[in-house]
Order: C-alpha cells, then sequence, then structure tokens
C-alpha cells in the first residue's frame, strides 16, 4: 500500500448529498447496499467474506474513518487555491451526510 491519498475524481462525487437520488451503492459491502446501513458489522462481514483478519479490517476502517473530514478539507483548499471557490458549497454539502457516516462506523 502506498500510503493515504484522493481516489480518482470519479471516486468522489458524492450525489447522496443531493435528494432523490439513490442511496445505492454500486458494490455492497458485508452484502449491504444501502449507503445509510453500511455499519461496522458490515465492514466485518466483507471482512470475513475477503478472508482479512477482523481486527485489521476494523482499524483500517476507523483509520479512514478518523481522517475523512481532514482530507476532505484539504481538497477544498486545494480546489480553493486553483480558483475553484464552489468547491467549498460542495464541500459543505457533504460534510453532514459524511458525519453521519463515520458516526454509524465509529
Amino acid at each position: 500500500m502506498r500510503g493515504d491519498g484522493v481516489a480518482p475524481l470519479y471516486d468522489l462525487v458524492s450525489t447522496t448529498s443531493y435528494k432523490g437520488l439513490s442511496r445505492e451503492l454500486a458494490v455492497s459491502i458485508g452484502g449491504v447496499r444501502n449507503i445509510d446501513k453500511v455499519n461496522l458489522d458490515a465492514f466485518a462481514e466483507e471482512a470475513k467474506r475477503l478472508m482479512l483478519p477482523r481486527s485489521w479490517a476494523l482499524d483500517q476502517v476507523a483509520r479512514i474513518a478518523s481522517s475523512a473530514e481532514a482530507a476532505l478539507d484539504a481538497v477544498c483548499e486545494e480546489l480553493v487555491s486553483a480558483g475553484i471557490g464552489a468547491a467549498e458549497i460542495v464541500r459543505d454539502k457533504m460534510l453532514d451526510d459524511l458525519r453521519a457516516r463515520i458516526a454509524r462506523i465509529s
């Protein structure tokens, strides 16, 4: 693993911030497809399916969750510095949803 980094832009699109769009994931996590129902049990089940040690997998989930808001802020700052002021609007729109998801897996 090369470390933390930003996923390709197509992985960053958060359609869940927009009312009326699907809350279904393209790929399930532990058999769960609805993003609002993904929790630690779903990640534990996915780790089992992938034959990964449960504790290691859940540690990775916790590590990523604990850095997600800071990563979103950093990307926003980069975009604003590049002259894309609307990045703050998008970040603010995504924050409540992001915080709710982190709370479900923390």
